[in-house]
């Protein structure tokens, strides 16, 4: 009789907040985490949750890269990915600097899209996978315009993959 696998989450951005709470919630279900935040919070986290524990941001290719080989090399497999952000630029939607918007883009799309070509064929290889996408929010307001075109941005381009790469996508935020 064979036993299955325990079920493996990467969250990133989870130092503190939704990514920690994610990271949390999922070990108290029985999941394997593997945690991953700049501020180093999140190698003690993911310690402390029985997983492993990884620094780096969310903005750097190479952080997201160490992430997936240090979740993979410790278990094996990476079953759900819960991409959290820090906060993009915010301010009114004619002021906003065009080097503000793309920094938004790379904070709320980019590490999506570059965890999503590090994951996809490891999910794919494996049946099948979740993703999850969260992004700080708090209420409509003139002066959040960019982190609300940056999550259309991305739920724009990430929805139209899930379904050719048998994951299957959910967001929040």
């Amino acid at each position: 009789m064979s036993s299955t696998p325990a079920r493996v989450a990467l969250i990133t951005a989870a130092g503190s907040g939704m990514g920690a709470a994610s990271a949390r919630e999922l070990a108290a279900q029985g999941w394997q985490v593997a945690v991953m935040s700049a501020s180093g919070k999140g190698e003690a986290l993911g310690r402390e949750l029985g997983g492993v524990g990884i620094t780096g941001s969310v903005l750097e290719a190479a952080d997201l890269a160490r992430a997936v080989q240090a979740a993979m090399t410790a278990f094996g497999r990476i079953d759900a990915v819960v991409s959290s952000s820090p906060h993009p630029p915010k301010g009114e939607l004619l002021t906003i600097a065009d080097d503000d918007w793309h920094r938004g883009l790379d904070i709320i799309l980019m590490p999506v899209l570059r965890l999503a070509r590090l994951v996809v064929p490891i999910m794919t290889a494996q049946g099948g996978g979740r993703s999850s996408t969260s992004a700080p929010t708090r209420r409509s307001s003139p002066t959040r315009c960019s982190r609300s075109a940056a999550r259309c941005a991305r739920l724009s381009r990430t929805s139209p993959n899930c379904s050719r790469t048998s994951m299957r996508r959910t967001t929040s935020g």
